[in-house]
């Protein structure tokens, strides 16, 4: 009974410990703005205007932003990092997880599958699903990390304002001012 409550204080702490709450934060996406003539600005993307973007650049300190206006913007690069190792992690924590719990509470119903202890059974049961959590979670968070990219030269009006209200949603700074 001690190692039941071994095992479920651990799933929890770790639960808890790899929590999404614990990694908001206030950042907006890193971009590439690019025109005809090449890189305009590659930084973080502050806030969204009808008329401008902006944009702290790479290399400057925090507090300097710039104001690109849209009418010299051609393509607007949203830069993704790939989600694969934090879906791994999420895919073998909630795997492992699954299956420790369905191995304690089912442990002693299969006696004929596998031989030993309701601890074993419960220990090998999370191996077996956290491998299993660990390739989905690998297969999700490689399709969640690719990038995105507007092309705001070749858009008429309204299309280029429903374009900036999409980019928007990637601003450290929500919404278009």
């Amino acid at each position: 009974m001690r190692k039941t409550k071994t095992l479920l204080a651990f799933c929890l702490i770790t639960a808890l410990l790899f929590s999404p709450l614990s990694g908001m934060d206030d950042h907006g996406a890193n971009v590439v703005v690019t025109n005809k003539d090449g890189i305009l600005a590659r930084g973080e993307l502050i806030a969204v205007k009808w008329d401008a973007l902006v944009v702290s650049v790479d290399g400057s300190s925090p507090l300097v932003n710039t104001s690109i206006a849209i009418e010299e913007i051609g393509n607007v690069e949203i830069i993704k990092k790939s989600k694969v190792l934090k879906g791994m992690l999420w895919g073998a924590l909630i795997g492992g997880g699954i299956g420790v719990v369905g191995g304690l509470i089912y442990g002693d119903s299969a006696p004929g599958i596998l031989l030993g202890t309701k601890e074993e059974k419960a220990m090998f049961a999370g191996k077996f699903f956290g491998v299993f959590g660990f390739l989905l979670g690998a297969l999700a968070g490689a399709s969640l990390g690719t990038g995105k990219t507007f092309h705001l030269k070749i858009l008429t009006k309204e299309a280029r304002d429903s374009a900036l209200l999409q980019l928007s949603e990637y601003a450290a700074i929500k919404g278009v001012r």
